[in-house]
């Protein structure tokens, strides 16, 4: 089963390190890389947000911003 699993992840020709860590040195490099592919995603939906509210609530002048905060349970601390 390892064989078939390491020809993927070279199939993918990514390490397998980046997504599944084996300890704890490569566990925070995972997270911080899964945080920032999450933070794409994120900011793509903050801003389809922003348009939806400000396409229905906003008038001449005043306009509503919206932003969802870089806030997880990994870095829960740091903010």
């Amino acid at each position: 089963m390892e064989k078939y699993a390491n020809n993927a992840w070279d199939a993918l020709g990514t390490s397998e390190l980046l997504f599944n860590a084996e300890n704890s040195s490569s566990l925070a490099y995972v997270i911080k890389r899964l945080e920032s592919i999450m933070r794409t995603y994120l900011n793509g939906y903050d801003t389809w947000i922003r348009f939806l509210i400000n396409s229905r609530f906003s008038r001449t002048g005043l306009t509503f911003d919206f932003e969802i905060l870089p806030t997880t349970v990994f870095n829960i601390k740091d903010y």
